[in-house]
């Protein structure tokens, strides 16, 4: 996939002047979507947009917990997206977000923004940390709660300007994670067996 600027940005439907946040998944449980929800809400500012890509049973939930914190001007869920609309939205956003609790294991969502220069924010569970640590363990929150993600997304917009003007998470995924960097990996470990 070719992970350039995006023409989304420049599209009338996304906002030039607010931080976007865009998470990418399915709506299940184990995706901590409504703590997410419940941060912004935390957030005494109305900085960002959070585009929320994606279709599961939380779908209704979701849209019921955005009405009662009153956070219509804050999130929209766009549902389904194409692959080639998830490459050109994950390019023009300025973060990606990934709270989850349990059972993420490599996420290869997380390549997918580093690859599209995105930085990543993530909770502590899996293999998350074992992905953003080494990158800059600040990008990842205290914990799965409302308060800790709050935190954390505060504090990325506040920093976006030195977190976002880098090409070192596209670098990082085309050293570490690329195809032919994986299989020189591989390769590496057989010949130790």
């Amino acid at each position: 996939a070719d992970y350039q600027a995006s023409p989304w940005r420049e599209k009338p439907d996304l906002p030039n002047d607010r931080t976007l946040v865009i998470i990418v998944g399915l709506l299940a449980p184990r995706m901590v979507i409504e703590n997410l929800l419940r941060a912004l809400s935390l957030l005494p500012r109305d900085d960002f947009l959070l585009l929320v890509c994606g279709k599961g049973e939380l779908s209704a939930r979701l849209e019921q917990i955005i009405v009662e914190q009153g956070l219509s001007e804050r999130v929209r869920l766009l549902g389904f997206v194409t692959e080639q609309q998830k490459i050109e939205l994950l390019c023009a956003s300025d973060f990606f977000i990934l709270p989850t609790e349990e059972l993420e294991g490599f996420g290869i969502v997380i390549l997918e923004a580093l690859a599209a220069n995105t930085p990543v924010i993530g909770t502590p569970v899996g293999a998350i940390p074992d992905i953003l640590g080494p990158i800059d363990p600040e990008l990842l929150t205290g914990n799965t709660s409302p308060q800790a993600i709050a935190e954390r997304l505060a504090w990325a917009i506040d920093n976006r300007a030195r977190l976002t003007d880098t090409r070192r998470y596209r670098e990082i995924a085309e050293r570490h994670y690329d195809c032919r960097s994986v299989v020189r990996q591989v390769e590496r470990l057989i010949d130790k067996v």
